[in-house]
């Protein structure tokens, strides 16, 4: 029987040109990280464990902001460190180097850790959406290595992969007749413009389009264990050739050992195509937001996005709703609800019983005891903005109460003093 596939996340790295720890800068309305929203998503198509791959300089952070709530969320968690001086024997760190590795030599510090189980690798600082971790999980789960080994990669469309805020970097697929990768072109310099996306390689002296549907790699691949072995054989000779080169900055990259056993006709690459949308911080300005666009009604997006579901509440436009399950229920054929074309406008009316009214809060100040039980009547039915009134209520008129009791115990104190 074949092993399960694992999760494998890349979070050593510290994001220098957004600054500080993006993996575990909170973006959701409670505190969640971008990860967060990953983990959930992986656990959903079946991934059962997880391994991050972090620093130990991050290790408490990173263990209490985003390990924990993954344990709580049914996950066998695991962990390995990339610090630089796990190397080769006969190797040792150039002094004055701080850089990491590299993406590959992340996979070969987590070696112990991932055994002998197919595995898929992200970034902890990229929302991927569920289809990818869904194709993924269900690829590596009815492949196994035959004459080449069989590994995969899902694809994203480069007009779901830009940034409004900035120029970013991508790699180009081209892929056979069976969709298997035949190579990856660096992009750089890609922006939206008015009439589509183009890149420059001169600095933006000149521009050439490229197509919103092609596909694009955003590491997020599925390796068999052969990867790992793949990977240590070929580290010694990248030091070997780099480090006179470049001490500093040499980096072994994980698309380098899928290059090296793709040329050597080791391997085949299957790209699978994700059609959701992938979130990234590359910039401040693409931190997404939870945001209140009327009404009660909440979208979650950058900046750009925000401003386009406006749009499209203004005009009164049906949009689509998603019910989201349980990791572990059972799952119908078809989540996607469907508008109704002859139906009404609900999704654009007021809630009508959770409103949060302030009147919750109130009642709850004077008789906080049966507030407390309302709020937690109210959370079990999922009656959120209700639940924060009461609870506010609650707390601020016990602790009134409180502050009350103790100025007559202390008056009490001093009469009979």
């Amino acid at each position: 029987m074949q092993t399960k596939p694992i999760l494998v996340v890349m979070a050593a790295g510290m994001g220098s040109r957004y600054g500080g720890l993006k993996q575990i800068d909170p973006v959701g309305p409670s505190g969640e990280a971008i990860l967060d929203y990953s983990l959930y998503d992986a656990r959903r198509a079946g991934f059962k464990t997880v391994v991050f791959i972090i620093k130990h300089e991050i290790e408490q952070a990173f263990k209490e902001a985003v390990g924990a709530r993954a344990v709580r969320a049914g996950f066998e968690v695991r962990y390995a460190y990339q610090q630089l001086e796990k190397l080769p024997e006969g190797f040792t760190v150039p002094e004055g180097r701080v850089k990491p590795w590299g993406t590959a030599h992340a996979i070969l510090v987590a070696e112990e850790a991932i055994g002998d189980a197919p595995f898929a690798v992200i970034n902890a600082d990229d929302y991927y959406g569920p289809q990818g971790f869904k194709l993924i999980y269900d690829y590596l789960s009815t492949h196994a290595d035959g004459d080449r080994y069989a590994w995969a990669m899902v694809g994203f469309l480069l007009g779901n992969t830009v940034s409004a805020n900035g120029s970013v970097s991508r790699g180009v697929c081209v892929t056979d007749e069976s969709r298997n990768l035949v190579s990856v072109t660096e992009r750089t310099c890609i922006e939206p413009y008015a009439d589509g996306i183009h890149y420059s390689e001169d600095g933006g002296k000149s521009w050439a389009d490229l197509p919103a549907d092609c596909v694009v790699s955003m590491n997020l691949w599925g390796f068999t264990p052969a990867y790992v072995q793949e990977a240590k054989a070929g580290f010694a000779a990248f030091l070997q050739a780099s480090l006179p080169v470049n001490p500093m900055k040499c980096e072994y990259y994980l698309p380098t050992v899928v290059t090296n056993a793709l040329e050597a006709g080791k391997a085949d690459v299957h790209v699978l195509t994700s059609a959701d949308k992938w979130h990234g911080i590359t910039y401040r300005e693409d931190k997404p937001e939870l945001v209140d666009i009327g009404n009660n009604h909440f979208v979650y997006g950058n900046k750009k996005e925000i401003e386009e579901y406006k749009a499209i509440r203004a005009k009164g436009e049906k949009v689509k709703s998603i019910t989201i399950l349980n990791p572990d229920a059972p799952r119908p054929e078809q989540t996607e609800q469907k508008v109704d074309e002859n139906g009404s406008d609900a999704f654009l009316e007021t809630p009508l019983h959770d409103t949060g009214s302030k009147w919750y809060s109130i009642l709850s100040f004077f008789l906080p005891i049966l507030g407390l039980i309302a709020a937690g009547v109210f959370r079990h039915f999922h009656h959120i903005r209700n639940y924060k009134a009461c609870k506010k209520g609650a707390i601020a008129g016990l602790i009134t109460l409180a502050v009350i009791i103790l100025f007559f115990a202390l008056m009490l104190v001093f009469a009979l003093l």
